[in-house]
């Protein structure tokens, strides 16, 4: 069973230091932290509760007092964060986001363009799989409140299909048998799939083996991009 923020509830925790790192206690009484200092932990703790409560409750029964009662804070130190539950959940998407995408930069010491599909595609499915709670909270439950976020996961995507992009130019480059130019779209189609993929497996299961799902796809992939 996960470790909880309170130890009284099921609701589980982040992984800390993946894509949110849980700040510190703050000191009790008179201290000489920064207000600035103050403001960015208290951040951090509604980003993470948010988070968490989004995964296990879907978005629509998450307020911004349940955020504040987990966080260990309050509402009024939440406005002074965010304006609104809609600002607080854009700004936990876009760290996702860049963790996400940073991750799997990062992910090889081959450079990009060197790695092959295959690998990119593992890259992915690695860092969603380092924090399963993440995961959901923005694979699943934010992608279903339409209101929010479309644009940005358009240009996540976009970014994510770049790189896909760039490994297949690299394999053609070194396997003439391999297409040496597509679409854009067709590399966001073998995004689409690859998400959609790791979706549902974490819709269906609370341990998904998402690293697995790039050895069944990554044959198919490669042979799809050989034109």
């Amino acid at each position: 069973m996960s470790v909880t923020a309170s130890g009284t509830d099921a609701i589980p925790c982040v992984v800390d230091g993946v894509f949110f790192t849980r700040p510190p206690r703050l000191p009790r009484g008179p201290h000489r932290l920064a207000r600035a200092a103050i403001t960015l932990a208290q951040r951090e703790r509604f980003l993470i509760a948010f988070t968490e409560l989004l995964a296990a409750r879907g978005y629509y029964n998450v307020t911004i007092s349940d955020i504040a009662t987990r966080s260990g804070t309050s509402k009024t130190a939440f406005y002074g964060c965010f304006p609104s539950l809609e600002e607080c959940a854009e700004a936990a998407y876009d760290r996702f986001v860049e963790v996400l995408l940073h991750g799997m930069s990062g992910y090889s010491d081959t450079p990009i363009g060197e790695r092959g599909v295959e690998v990119t595609i593992m890259s992915y499915l690695s860092m969603l799989e380092r924090d399963l709670v993440v995961a959901r909270a923005f694979q699943l439950e934010l992608n279903n409140e339409g209101r929010l976020g479309r644009t940005k996961r358009r240009t996540a995507l976009v970014k994510f299909a770049e790189l896909v992009r760039a490994e297949h130019q690299g394999m053609a480059r070194r396997d003439d048998t391999m297409a040496s130019t597509l679409p854009l779209d067709a590399y966001l189609a073998i995004v689409y799939a690859v998400r959609q993929f790791a979706s549902d497996a974490l819709d269906e299961t609370a341990h998904p083996d998402l690293s697995g799902i790039a050895s069944r796809l990554g044959p198919w992939i490669t042979a799809s991009l050989r034109g």
